[in-house]
């Protein structure tokens, strides 16, 4: 029988190849597998948009006898326990009731933790560690990202680069971000961001950095996403929002992680540098201090 990780790869390599209808399931697969053990083969069907049939042929295209056989690969992956997420979720909705601007509110406040608990709980940190040692060994990272995430990668490199000097900047907004991969060369890593609705010109730039030998690191809202095919590394990035745009808590608290990580495990050196920075930035009056004129 396939196991978890085998399945969700499976999804992913024959997603582009699939029928409009098997890409509807596929998708949702992807997007939420610890939900599949506990889901009938109606009630995922109703869930993903798609029949039962078209499920089954799923099912069976991934070497499957039938859909019991496809769910107990999923059980077996589940790890049993309520998420405190639950009761603070609860919670919120007990504490906070009144117009619409207060339920607004209260659907932030509640995806917002959703998307962090789901993060936390799919993500494993020994991965988190292997891309922030590779972020912090490799000859140089370049970020990949364009439309709203940019900011987000510009201030992570702002920060990150005192314990990672390699890590270049984002290509500043109105030039095509694919001009800067030029100099990729193989051993380097690529930090791709991408959330819905997917930039073409991040997916091009992305390719093109693996056909250059860079190793991609993919943060990115789905196994059906553009980056998928192509990481050596990959975190999804729950993105669940009540606005008409995805959230994008949970990719800043990924890349404040791989921080985080960078700097904890840095050589003297490198502490002695993130230092010496701190240090001219308060002689040089970058940082208000009180009675500072």
């Amino acid at each position: 029988m396939e196991t978890y990780e085998q399945t969700l790869k499976h999804l992913e390599a024959g997603y582009a190849g699939y029928s409009s209808q098997l890409r509807l399931a596929a998708k949702w697969i992807l997007d939420h597998p610890q939900t599949v053990a506990f889901k009938s083969i109606r009630g995922l069907a109703d869930d993903a948009g798609v029949t039962s049939t078209t499920l089954m042929r799923l099912v069976k295209r991934l070497g499957f006898s039938g859909y019991d056989e496809f769910r107990e690969c999923f059980r077996q992956n589940h790890v049993a326990g309520e998420s405190g997420l639950t009761n603070r979720a609860r919670g919120l909705r007990e504490m906070i009731r009144g117009g619409s601007d207060v339920a607004v509110v209260r659907e932030v406040a509640t995806s917002s933790l959703a998307n962090l608990e789901q993060l936390f709980s799919e993500t494993d940190t020994a991965l988190l560690t292997e891309i922030a040692d590779a972020i912090r060994t490799a000859p140089n990272t370049h970020l990949v990202v364009s439309g709203a995430p940019r900011w987000i990668a510009a201030a992570f490199q702002c920060v990150a680069y005192m314990a990672a000097p390699t890590l270049l900047p984002p290509r500043p907004s109105g030039g095509p971000i694919i001009d800067d991969f030029l100099k990729v060369e193989p051993g380097d890593v690529a930090l791709c961001v991408m959330v819905q609705p997917y930039g073409a010109e991040t997916a091009k730039a992305a390719a093109f950095a693996k056909r250059r030998g860079a190793r991609i690191v993919a943060l990115t809202d789905s196994r059906a996403s553009p980056l998928a095919p192509l990481a050596d590394y990959f975190v999804k990035i729950p993105s669940t929002s009540p606005q008409f745009f995805p959230s994008l808590i949970a990719l800043l608290t990924v890349l404040e992680t791989l921080t985080a990580l960078m700097v904890a495990r840095c050589d003297r050196a490198t502490s002695e540098r993130i230092e010496e920075f701190d240090r001219l930035r308060r002689a040089e009056g970058v940082c208000w201090e009180p009675g500072a004129t």
